[in-house]
């Protein structure tokens, strides 16, 4: 476990009431909702790329990985697997990014790899780093328009 597991900074499922936690979720920096880039076209929002800021350090990040237990009842469950090794459900996105896997139904096989200990620190500091950018982004996202997309 890390140093910031149980930390309820970093946890937005640990509250008894949905109210507190939806409030929460949107001030926990390391929630995907919140690190990933929007984008404005024709008027609807999507989101980049998942992990779009940690994209820029994903090879550093696959160098860093850990071969871990897979036990049965963290199948399918990459929330549960963030909540076993992480103190907290939510870097989910972090198993998958690790396991080259998009899917949860794809989390079924033993052993699974995880970002090590040693790099979530640098991981919660990127995302510390690029708050006020994200910020202003969900707020302001990206505009995209229609001459700027080319056909593929």
């Amino acid at each position: 476990m890390t140093e910031f597991s149980r930390n309820k900074k970093f946890n937005s499922g640990i509250f008894a009431d949905i109210q507190d936690s939806i409030k929460h979720s949107k001030q926990n920096e390391i929630l995907l909702e919140n690190i990933s880039v929007r984008i404005n076209y024709k008027n609807q929002f999507i989101m980049n790329e998942p992990h779009s800021i940690l994209n820029r350090y994903k090879q550093i990040i696959m160098n860093n990985l850990e071969e871990v237990e897979l036990f049965d009842e963290l199948k399918y469950r990459p929330e549960a697997v963030s909540e076993y090794y992480y103190g907290t459900p939510d870097f989910w996105y972090l198993i998958l990014m690790a396991n080259k896997i998009s899917l949860p139904i794809q989390l079924a096989n033993s052993p699974i790899k995880i970002v090590t200990n040693n790099l979530l620190g640098t991981i919660l500091s990127i995302i510390h780093d690029n708050r006020d950018y994200l910020r202003n982004n969900k707020k302001d996202p990206i505009v995209i328009e229609d001459r700027i997309i080319t056909p593929i």
